[in-house]
Formats: C-alpha cells, structure tokens, sequence
C-alpha cells in the first residue's frame, strides 16, 4: 500500500518498496534544491536525501520521532542539515542564507553517528565477496580484534572511525552497521528503490548524427544471424554472458584521453584531481582493483562535479572487478553530468545488472531491462549487436 501523510510514521518503521516510492516522488526534488541552495551540488541532494531516508527511518523505529511532522519539511530539512555537517567536517564553504531549521531535528551527534553507519557500511561492501564475508563474520561472532588481511584492509578504508585509543579492532560502530537486522533492512530497501531509479531514469538523447544504411544494414544483418543462434542454442548463465562482454578499459588516463577526444567542449580537471587519476591509474593498470577505489574514493566527496563524476565513473567499473555490482550501481547513479560518458554508463549499468542476475536468478528479467536500455542508447553498431545478442541470452 502507497502510504500517506497520516500513516507514513508506521511506514517508515518497517519501509517496503511502497514506502520509498512515495518518499522519492513527493520530497525528493525539494530536498535537492535545498542542498544545492546550501552549496552543494545536484549529486549532493541526492545523496544527503538518501541520508536523510535512513536517519528518519532509524528515528522511527526508535520512536524518536514527532507524530505529526511535516514530511516535506522534517526531510528538507534533515537532508540539509547532514549536507551542511558533512561540508564542515571538510572545511568546505556552504551558502549562509537560509539554514536549515533545527526544530525537531535530531541533534548534530545524532546526524554524525547515522552517516558514520552508513559509511561503516558503504565500505564493507567495497571490498571484494571474500573480504565482506570474512568481516561480517568476525563482527557477528565477536572476532574484533583479529587481525586478518580482510579486516586490516577494512580498517584502513575506515580511519576516521577508529577510536583514538584502539586502531587494530573492528569499531563498535562497524559491528553494529554490519549487524544489525534493522539498520540492514533499510538500506537494503533503501538501494533497491535507487537500483530501480537509475534503471528507469530518463535516457539522455542520443547526439545527432548523420543516417548511414549500410551500418543499418549490418545492425539488422546481425541481429538476424543472433535470432537464428539463439534458437538452437541453450540458455546460457548470467556469469558466462557477463563474462563474454564485460571488458574493463586498461587504463583510466587512456580512456579519459579517448573520451575526451570525441567531446565538442574540453573538460579540464583541477590538478589535484588529474594527480589522483594518475594515482588511481597505477593501481588500474596493475588489476589491483581495492587500492584503485580507495584512491578514487578520495576524489569522489569532491565539490567538483567533474572530478566526483571522474571518480565514481571508475569506481563503478571496478567494483564489476570485485564482484560488487551493487557498489558500481551505486555510483554510476550519483553521477550528475551523465551526457558527459554517454552510452557507456548505460553499459557498464546493464553489465551490472546482469552481474546480479548472475548471483540471484530471479533477476534476469532486471537484467533485460536494463540491457534494452544499453541497447536503445547506442550508436556503436558492434555495441547494439552484443546487446542484442545478450537479450536472447538472456531469455524472456
């Protein structure tokens, strides 16, 4: 049931799908624009938005909240608190007209420990499927202090939550986002509603470009030949198509370069920034995928909008290497300026998707939507084949 005003406390107690639904479509737009009026950027809003999503849900669980809020108000207002928290921790300058109102809102520790969790846990998820399955268990089983190669590289994504006194041992707060069933829940339901978002937001319109019959007339040729192919072929596993067309760049400077040759307006990148890329491209190059994404990370809170997008971009497409697909969704989603990598994010989308479908059956039909997607925002003719090809894989 879509709740309304009156019953979305209890909603949120427990959010389902319905619940996101509604708290997405009514109070996301006006949450956006006021982190962007605070100083941020549009990724910003949609991030503390999110934000602001898990705290309140974590407030109602705890009946920590007033009983008749103002929802459009209270989120606003949450969102633009936590972006203004976490633009001070950073030293970074925000809009000084119209500060969020404090009334009702959780108060600042509140607010510092909820994205603490949220970050405890955003970067267990980052490490690959042994690491995350060696971590969890250590919490669960009360293992803090065990120094193992998984935990020690957990540990290093997470300085700034260590305690002062104790910087060897998974910290409480780690424990808790890792373990608690409700925490858990909410952000599982919480990111299969944005997983949704980005497979269903508006697809930017292809650059205009000039009609060619013969590559027409390949396109259909191929698809034809497939058609024929995937009649008297047995279904083929979301692993082995995955594996069959995901093909990572070698190098991230090589690809920006190629990326940047085909733009009608040059983008440049601060010089901290093309010093992280060149970092980051080491690591790239050398398939070490953990060290490639914890230098990336660094560019990823960035304010600028290149930069950040720069970042997440890659990060995406590493974490298919780590076997998180649902690391690179949710980066390839908080891009901002998405015209700026064209059809590949929808690509690198649909190969994460079927990366899920590969783990979890029941999504292939996810997955087919998400490659009809890859395959209506082409204008690569072997591209718009293998999706094709990838589609009858793929089955009904």
């Amino acid at each position: 049931m879509t709740p309304d005003n009156r019953n979305l406390l209890d909603e949120l107690r427990r959010p389902e799908a319905g619940t996101m639904e509604f708290l997405y479509t009514r109070f996301r737009k006006p949450a956006c624009r006021a982190v962007e009026g605070a100083g941020g950027s549009h990724a910003d809003g949609n991030t503390f938005f999110r934000v602001a999503v898990i705290h309140a849900c974590i407030l109602a669980g705890r009946d920590e909240l007033p009983e008749t809020p103002d929802w459009g108000v209270f989120l606003t207002n949450l969102a633009e608190a936590h972006f203004r928290d976490w633009a001070s921790e950073r030293n970074l300058e925000t809009s000084l007209a119209n500060p969020a109102a404090e009334e009702f809102l959780p108060d600042e520790n509140s607010r510092v420990h909820t994205r603490k969790l949220i970050r405890a846990r955003r970067q267990w998820q980052k490490l690959d499927k042994k690491c995350r399955e060696e971590v969890l268990s250590a919490s669960k089983n009360g293992d803090y202090s065990v120094a193992t190669p998984c935990i020690n590289v957990y540990l290093k994504s997470v300085p700034d939550l260590l305690p002062p006194d104790n910087q060897t041992a998974l910290p409480d707060v780690a424990v808790y986002a890792l373990t608690n069933e409700d925490f858990n829940r909410i952000l599982l339901t919480v990111d299969r509603h944005e997983a949704s978002l980005a497979l269903n937001q508006s697809a930017t319109k292809p650059a205009e470009r000039r009609k060619n019959r013969t590559i027409a007339a390949v396109v259909l040729l191929s698809a034809a030949l497939i058609a024929v192919w995937a009649y008297f072929s047995e279904p083929k596993s979301a692993e082995a198509i995955f594996n069959e067309n995901y093909a990572p760049p070698a190098s991230i400077l090589l690809d920006r370069a190629e990326r940047a040759a085909r733009d009608s307006v040059a983008i440049s990148l601060p010089a901290e920034c093309e010093q992280t890329l060149t970092e980051a491209d080491i690591f790239f190059k050398q398939k070490n995928w953990e060290e490639a994404i914890g230098t990336l990370i660094l560019m990823a809170d960035n304010e600028n909008d290149v930069c950040k997008s720069d970042a997440l971009f890659y990060m995406a497409i590493a974490g298919l290497q780590l076997e998180n697909p649902e690391l690179s969704l949710e980066c390839l989603s908080k891009i901002s300026d998405i015209e700026r990598y064209g059809e590949d994010l929808y690509w690198y989308q649909a190969l994460a998707f079927v990366k899920i479908a590969a783990e979890r059956p029941g999504k292939r039909s996810l997955a087919r939507k998400a490659v009809e997607r890859a395959r209506s925002n082409t204008v690569i003719p072997e591209r718009k084949a293998r999706a094709e090809k990838m589609l009858s894989e793929l089955g009904e």
